[in-house]
């Protein structure tokens, strides 16, 4: 494993068009693309592919399709009893986490990834840092004191910018 793939699930800023990432990316991206292809009655077979795609599928996950996913889905846990409505879409550059009998609404965008703040970190190359995130069940105040956290952050480095 390459020293740039390893920092996609370390927080540290990474280079998104790393060659082994991106060739890796790829290949999710194809199963994905056959996922959002199947159609509506082929629910054994979405099912399936469910399970081969996400990083863990518990009992009776169901997402809608069209599906997007960085990594189509493979950095992606679901619990059991998920249900995704149409336009799930998951910056999976690291790890998400949906808790059991999780329902998602149409349209959400689930995002691990984020470009750095500070200009001098975007100038030579852009570069990217991410965050796990943990929701549902238990996990979604988690979620809502990382966004809080990052929100807070931003202000501050505002405030020193003016």
């Amino acid at each position: 494993m390459s020293e740039m793939k390893e920092k996609l699930h370390t927080g540290e800023l990474y280079l998104p068009g790393d060659e082994e990432i991106m060739e890796e990316q790829m290949a999710y991206q194809d199963k994905l693309c056959e996922y959002n292809m199947t159609k509506p009655s082929e629910t054994q077979k979405r099912a399936e592919m469910l399970k081969e795609m996400l990083g863990s599928c518990g009992r009776g996950v169901y997402i809608e399709a069209p599906f997007y996913a960085n990594f189509g889905g493979h950095h992606c846990h679901f619990g059991d009893m998920v249900y995704a409505n149409y336009h799930l879409t998951c910056v999976d550059d690291t790890h998400i986490y949906i808790g059991s009998y999780t329902m998602i609404g149409p349209n959400v965008t689930i995002a691990t990834a984020g470009h750095p703040i500070l200009p001098e970190l975007r100038e030579d190359e852009e570069g990217r840092i991410c965050q796990s995130i943990l929701a549902g069940t238990a996990g979604l105040a988690q979620v809502q004191l990382f966004c809080q956290a990052l929100l807070l952050v931003t202000i501050l480095l505002l405030v020193q910018e003016a």
